[in-house]
């Protein structure tokens, strides 16, 4: 790779602008053919290529494949070479002193005005303005040095012998290694007496995102394919092509992902994903048509008992003599000034989260709204072991409350006040998002099951179309 910068500082002027032909802009110079060809035969000089080290391949296999290496790694060290020239003397307004220069840079006298031409202009400014704003947008960024992956990662396997050696299981210990890697580059430790993972504010949800899908990964719920598994999830973007996330930028898919080679010559990979979008979608039209049929029937539930409020409370006001208690059994009466009803308790009650068998059932968290209730987010829920007293971090759950896993909240109610604050200080539904959490089990819904018996009718209220609508609509 050394090379490869030294032979585009070395043959390279500086005034070309682009590395490959750019097909909407045939006027901006860029890097022939020609040119590219006589940087690889002087590769081929100094390098000797054998593909007897590789079963799979031949010599112009081999060939073409290290070309294509070495055209990408001199594309980037071209483009390095004159973001350098730009920092250390335009910016600063000085100009190299060619006289004494040695190097490549002595080579480059010709083409300086050119360079600055450019640099200087406003296409040449709007450029480095459009590439800034684009390295803003990274989130997350590693600290690894200029020594990458190669250097970092015997350090971080000596963190984790240290605390084996204590007879300390580290969090990591489980972890795939492309994950691991990442984790550790871009900031994240082993807290050397308890060997949890430690992390910061910068890293908090794709560490807590990481966790999420290592465990459902264990469970069997979720099935990595090859590029798109735990660390793709954590982060949230796809994949660069050519290079490996956790492995370094050389590192290719075809020996990133070593147990998914053979998906490179096959389109079994691309069949099994096709199918597994049917499948889903099948599964959303069939979840839709339970949730109809559910909500129909939750509508003529409601449209009876409306009706015999309404007509019990024509017969007391027909026939004064009547005392017509219409309120559910169970319920203390109340008057038209007093509507509070008692608080209920959902400690000795069975809701249908409780008959969930399957381990990261989707479900869906509401919130009581009026006379029904509104989802505020989904997540998954996973059922406790029955041999074990059920936990959340370590302490207790309280009766009526299940531990649920927040994926994603709906828009409007990241600020919602949790009931009872989250493992890491979360108050609100927001901050606990990719997190577990306890929600009470009433307000927990699974898509296609009877959703939770809406609050009480107020006393008096009339049998309206506008009840009819708020229902169907809320």
């Amino acid at each position: 790779m050394e090379h490869c910068g030294y032979l585009v500082r070395d043959r390279i002027p500086i005034s070309i602008r682009e590395w490959k032909k750019k097909i909407n802009e045939p006027d901006v110079s860029f890097v022939s053919d020609v040119d590219k060809n006589l940087l690889w035969n002087d590769i081929l000089a100094h390098f000797t290529l054998q593909a007897d080290d590789y079963d799979d391949i031949n010599d112009d296999e081999l060939k073409e494949l290290v070309r294509s290496w070495a055209m990408k790694k001199m594309a980037t060290q071209f483009q390095t070479w004159k973001k350098h020239l730009y920092n250390t003397y335009i910016k600063k307004n000085e100009t190299p002193n060619f006289n004494t220069a040695t190097g490549p840079i002595s080579k480059q006298r010709p083409y300086w005005n050119d360079f600055v031409e450019y640099k200087t202009s406003a296409e040449g400014e709007a450029r480095v303005r459009r590439n800034q704003e684009n390295a803003r947008k990274k989130v997350y960024h590693h600290d690894m040095g200029s020594g990458g992956y190669d250097t970092a990662i015997p350090k971080w396997q000596k963190m984790e012998a240290d605390i084996i050696a204590k007879g300390i299981e580290p969090e990591s210990a489980k972890w795939p290694p492309r994950s691991k890697n990442w984790f550790f580059g871009h900031g994240g430790r082993l807290d050397p007496q308890t060997g949890l993972a430690v992390y910061g504010q910068k890293l908090k949800t794709a560490a807590r995102r990481l966790a999420f899908a290592i465990e459902a990964k264990e469970i069997g719920v979720f099935k990595p394919n090859r590029e798109k598994d735990e660390l793709t999830y954590a982060i949230g973007t796809a994949e660069h092509t050519g290079r490996t996330r956790g492995l370094g930028r050389n590192t290719p898919w075809v020996h990133g992902f070593p147990n998914d080679r053979e998906t490179y010559r096959s389109r079994q990979r691309s069949k099994e994903e096709q199918a597994a979008r049917v499948t889903m979608l099948e599964e959303m039209v069939l979840e839709a048509k339970e949730r109809e049929k559910a909500m129909e029937a939750r509508m003529q539930e409601e449209i009876r008992k409306q009706v015999q409020i309404a007509m019990s409370a024509q017969r007391q006001a027909s026939e004064p003599g009547m005392n017509v208690n219409i309120n559910p059994p169970g319920q203390l009466k109340s008057s038209c000034a007093s509507t509070e009803l008692p608080k209920q308790d959902d400690a000795a009650l069975r809701f249908p989260v409780d008959d969930v068998t399957i381990p990261m059932t989707s479900i869906e968290l509401h919130v009581p709204r009026g006379n029904d209730t509104i989802k505020v987010a989904v997540g998954v829920f996973t059922p406790p072991d029955p041999t074990k007293t059920p936990r959340i971090h370590g302490a207790p759950i309280q009766p009526g409350y299940a531990r649920v896993a927040v994926d994603k909240v709906s828009k409007g109610y990241e600020d919602l006040a949790l009931d009872i604050p989250g493992g890491d200080g979360e108050k609100t539904l927001g901050e606990a998002e990719k997190a577990y959490i306890l929600w009470r089990k009433r307000y927990i819904i699974i898509p296609g099951a009877s959703a939770p018996p809406p609050a009480d009718i107020r006393c008096g209220q009339k049998l309206t179309k506008q009840f009819f609508d708020n229902f169907l609509w809320a």
